[in-house]
């Protein structure tokens, strides 16, 4: 995602507060989620990363998809980012 500056690392610390703040997974569940953020300041460009534990419990996965997919979205239209795939496209 390409964000402004003022908005480039504050969107891992408010990933991470859904994600604690969360009704869907138990606090166990929650402690296994690691995110953080590395990317290109000079353009922009963040690569947000949440790792769940592994890759069998599907319940999980759509459980933490429904709280920080809808999150994520909203909080790059509000701070006027965009998402994109592509490098060197951010600021």
């Amino acid at each position: 995602m390409s964000l402004n500056p003022s908005s480039y690392y504050k969107i891992v610390e408010d990933t991470r507060k859904v994600i604690a703040e969360s009704e869907n997974m138990t606090a166990e569940e929650k402690e296994k989620i690691i995110t953080v953020g590395y990317g290109h300041v000079g353009d922009g460009n963040l690569h947000l990363n949440i790792s769940l534990p592994g890759y069998s419990d599907k319940s999980l996965q759509k459980r933490a998809t429904e709280d920080i997919d809808t999150f994520v979205m909203k909080y790059v239209r509000d701070a006027r980012g965009s998402v994109s795939a592509e490098h060197g496209i951010g600021l």
